[in-house]
């Protein structure tokens, strides 16, 4: 689990400094960041790893109570929504990438298309 804690710290000040935005983080389970940045057109990248047990949501275009949201979940099929799922509007309950292995991932915004890429497959 402590990947992707590190991740999401990690993905939060790089979010902040491309928006202009420094921000840091210590993250414990359960805990949130919130960086304020645009919501349309905008591309993250980043290398992730997760494990098992991870679990994790990246909530962008938010207000607190809508937005969209990219899952971060490892493990075996087991009817949950995996890694890359973009919650709700294209949910994978396969992972294409493997636990405890860091993978590329990439998330771009061009108003109102999301996509969304592990280790270079479009998977949203």
């Amino acid at each position: 689990m402590k990947h992707i804690h590190l991740f999401f710290a990690v993905m939060a000040a790089a979010i902040a400094a491309s928006c202009g935005n420094p921000a840091t983080a210590d993250l414990n389970p359960g805990s949130t960041v919130k960086v304020k940045c645009p919501s349309e057109n905008f591309k993250l990248t980043c290398q992730v790893m997760t494990d098992s047990t991870s679990a994790a949501d990246l909530l962008f275009a938010s207000d607190g109570t809508s937005g969209y949201e990219v899952r971060f979940h490892g493990g075996a099929i087991d009817g949950t929504t995996k890694t890359g799922s973009l919650t709700g509007i294209r949910n994978r309950y396969r992972s294409i990438v493997p636990d405890n292995k860091w993978f590329n991932f990439e998330l771009a915004v061009r108003g109102k298309n999301i996509s969304v890429k592990l280790n270079d497959i479009e998977v949203v």
